[in-house]
């Protein structure tokens, strides 16, 4: 699962006034904290609503790492994720926009 979270490409940051780009080059993954293997980490999947309140998946205590410019000068940085939610709402079945691909 971290590997589709890997790399990120963010877009660059501007300056409203001059339009002079500020942030550049800028990237974000999300990973486990140190210590926790990604190999071993579980994300906690949900495929009833009724049960814990969404579909989808959740994990917890993880980090975004990344890295970029300001203007010429290379930066990484990490952040802490407390919780992190994927989920998703089921459509009514009869929606002619769901129902092209069914």
């Amino acid at each position: 699962m971290f590997s589709v979270f890997s790399n990120l490409e963010v877009a660059d940051v501007e300056a409203p006034e001059d339009e002079a780009t500020i942030l550049s080059d800028l990237t974000a993954s999300v990973t486990t904290v140190e210590g926790v293997s990604a190999d071993t980490y579980d994300f906690d999947f949900s495929l009833s609503k009724e049960e814990n309140s969404f579909i989808g998946m959740e994990g917890k205590n993880l980090r975004i790492i990344g890295s970029g410019k300001v203007q010429d000068t290379e930066f990484t940085y990490e952040v802490p994720v407390e919780k992190m939610r994927l989920s998703c709402d089921l459509g009514p079945a009869e929606s002619t926009e769901i129902l092209q691909y069914n």
